[in-house]
């Protein structure tokens, strides 16, 4: 079988295993969930990065779910830019081990800028966030009725 055709089998059928264990982490502990979001999003990014083409969707992926997940919550927003982020460059790394004969290029190096997405998206949640925050009144509550 052709190294790029593994390279896909590989790839895509993480994802699909990754599905069951997060089920059951989720039935476990379900405030997992975020996480679970950010490394199915991760592994996702990672293999639409190795189909090759335009690296635009791969892009897409990586600052579009850590902004959503920053949003949501804010405290420790780094975990979710580096539980998204670092299965790109780990994709490229196995990439590497299967097609090149385990030889990096500078190309495949200098992937790992492509964390610098998911740390925007994060924190431009982060900030949306926070001055969604300042702009809303509180609410009342049911106490300040009587």
């Amino acid at each position: 079988m052709h190294s790029h055709v593994w390279l896909t089998v590989i790839s895509f059928n993480s994802m699909v295993a990754f599905l069951p264990v997060a089920a059951v982490m989720l039935v476990a502990k379900p405030a997992f969930w975020p996480h679970a979001l950010s490394i199915f999003a991760g592994i996702l990014a990672g293999f639409v990065n190795l189909q090759g083409g335009e690296n635009q969707l791969t892009v897409l992926i990586m600052i579009a779910f850590p902004f959503f997940l920053g949003f949501s919550q804010t405290e420790k927003a780094w975990r979710w830019a580096l539980l998204t982020g670092v299965w790109v460059p780990l994709s490229e790394l196995v990439r590497a081990g299967i097609t090149d004969q385990g030889r990096l290029s500078f190309e495949s190096a200098s992937i790992v800028l492509v964390m610098g997405f998911p740390i925007l998206g994060t924190y431009a949640g982060v900030l949306l966030r926070r001055l969604a925050q300042k702009q809303i009144p509180a609410l009342p509550s049911d106490t300040d009725k009587n």
